[in-house]
């Protein structure tokens, strides 16, 4: 057979992921610009040297493709935004972009079983730089009091569990959102009478 595309891969992936309509999206765009340069290439012969080529590829892409340029392929769209001096994509976007792929490839391996040992993305990354870097600051006391006194937190009927422990282990913990998502019972935990919360 011809494989499986990795368009086709990739709305199967959509379909049963948990990630947001938003993360869809942005990978959607991702996978779009793949294809546009590689054609519809089956996650079977998706190589190491064709991901790290297309890191480097997207480094160079314009930051926003508006108009003619969008209508260019990669390649076109990389030269022109070299030749004319073009913001290039961020390193926050490459990477979001080069996780599509790592997440396509490994539903092909871990769910539909098509493709077998180590993701051809493994081991490549994209630096950030650190003026990329997203400043982010904490909320102030008014911010505070206002999520804390949302009916969510006051009143028992107003929301549903995993909401109000959310937002309550949160300042207390430090914990991002996906760590606090994938605690168990378990991982509540006491030893030498010193109660904590074990990530792993």
């Amino acid at each position: 057979g011809k494989g499986h595309p990795i368009s086709e891969v990739f709305a199967d992936w959509r379909t049963h992921s948990k990630a947001t309509e938003k993360t869809k999206d942005e990978f959607g765009r991702g996978i779009r610009l793949f294809v546009a340069h590689h054609g519809d290439l089956p996650v079977e012969l998706v190589t190491k040297k064709i991901v790290t080529e297309w890191k480097k590829l997207l480094l160079r892409l314009p930051a926003q493709a508006k108009d003619k340029i969008a209508l260019l392929s990669p390649l076109e769209q990389a030269a022109r935004a070299e030749a004319d001096g073009l913001r290039c994509l961020s390193g926050q976007t490459a990477t979001k972009y080069l996780q599509a792929i790592r997440s396509v490839l490994k539903h092909a391996r871990d769910e539909l079983l098509v493709i077998e040992g180590e993701l051809a993305t493994q081991g490549v990354s994209i630096d950030i730089r650190d003026d990329e870097k997203i400043d982010v600051q904490p909320f102030n006391e008014e911010q505070m009091a206002l999520i804390f006194s949302h009916p969510v937190m006051t009143d028992p009927n107003a929301g549903d569990d995993e909401t109000f422990w959310f937002l309550l282990l949160a300042p207390f913990t430090g914990c991002r959102i996906e760590e606090t998502a994938q605690l168990r019972p378990t991982n509540i935990r006491a030893e030498k009478n010193i109660d904590f919360i074990a990530i792993e």
